[in-house]
């Protein structure tokens, strides 16, 4: 059967933004959380290939391909071919995103250099005659840098293997696309902190604020609306549990006021968010008066730059089951922490008299 090829880089594919490098051979991601969504007109099969790395790592990535609101999972492979969903398999206009539910995390060699695990769009195949249609955006723009717990990492158990435990679909920051009405683009590694390496050779926040992967610029040519900063988790946790220096409350402001520096400079119009850990387990044996100077902290690198201080740390309590003792499991994600952090964003993304309403039923 005759069939059409679309393009990458075509201009009707909505991609999230920050976490893509999109061109026409093809558009890659290591970030799990990372997605695209299309209107497609004209077809009733749908093959989504992929070109693979040329050493990939023991884990593969897992993506979750979401048809007419129908999910589905697939481990990446040169080419998938995507069931319809029953109802609407007849039709020919369908509504397609593309999610990375899950890259190598705990199990990750290399995510940063070589990438061991990057996905790569590398076309979408459809009936001939087959098409995109344009698709209205989100009303926002947002980029998150973060840690584990924003990608869903351990949300559904904790067996040690990334590809059965980590969704990041259950993640609070991807959540936000729908709280918010924004795009999200989640960065997300987990292990990483300011000035702390995460897992899969991921250099500090410091370092990779502006780069999608060793030696490949971020491009903020669109600023997006917010860029919300939330990855100390584990910079405290370092200096609570081993004493690490770079953890301590003076190193921890200092990092955010150099962070939000930077990324002033690099992205001029957009509004800078700082905002607490809200993992209760990371102070635990935290004395209550240290817990007091973090947060003080993040306030005054807030004040000191003109970023926006967020205190999250009512967003998860002790008494939240988490598959770890520490990752909240994807109940917590789904029905607190990601209505408790929108909560708190949206007054800075939506201020008051900017004509935007919310009607809740």
């Amino acid at each position: 059967m005759a069939t059409t090829s679309i393009a990458p880089n075509d201009a009707n594919i909505i991609y999230s933004p920050g976490n893509w490098l999109v061109a026409a051979a093809g558009a890659s991601t290591i970030n799990a959380g990372a997605y695209c969504r299309m209107m497609l007109t004209g077809t009733k099969t749908l093959s989504l290939g992929f070109t693979l790395p040329a050493t990939q790592d023991t884990t593969i990535p897992v993506l979750t391909v979401i048809v007419d609101g129908v999910a589905a999972d697939y481990s990446l492979a040169a080419s998938i071919s995507v069931t319809l969903p029953s109802f609407s398999a007849a039709a020919t206009q369908h509504y397609v995103e593309l999610i990375v539910k899950n890259t190598p995390s705990y199990q990750a060699t290399n995510l940063w250099t070589p990438q061991l695990s990057m996905v790569t769009l590398s076309g979408i195949t459809v009936d001939s005659g087959g098409a995109t249609q344009a698709l209205a955006a989100r009303s926002k723009q947002i980029l998150i840098l973060s840690q584990s717990v924003s990608i869903g990492f351990r949300s559904q158990g904790d067996t040690s293997v990334d590809s059965a435990d980590n969704n990041a679909r259950y993640g609070w920051a991807y959540l936000q696309r729908d709280y918010l009405d924004a795009e999200v683009g989640v960065v997300g590694f987990s292990g990483q902190g300011l000035s702390i390496a995460g897992n899969g050779n991921v250099p500090d926040l410091l370092t990779t604020y502006n780069l999608l992967w060793s030696g490949q610029a971020r491009s903020f040519a669109t600023n997006p609306d917010m860029i919300v900063v939330a990855d100390a988790d584990n910079d405290i946790a370092a200096y609570v549990s081993e004493g690490t220096a770079s953890g301590s409350p003076a190193n921890v402001q200092a990092n955010l006021t150099t962070l939000a520096d930077n990324l002033k400079a690099a992205s001029p119009d957009s509004k800078i968010v700082l905002m607490t850990p809200f993992t209760p387990y990371e102070f635990a044996s935290v004395p209550a008066a240290t817990i007091t100077e973090y947060v003080s902290g993040f306030e005054a690198a807030a004040l000191a730059t003109g970023a926006t201080f967020v205190n999250a740390l009512a967003c998860q309590s002790t008494t939240d089951p988490t598959s770890d003792g520490l990752h909240p499991q994807a109940s917590v994600q789904l029905g607190k922490c990601g209505p408790a952090v929108a909560s708190l964003l949206r007054p800075v993304l939506y201020p008051a008299g900017s004509g935007r309403s919310y009607v809740f039923s």
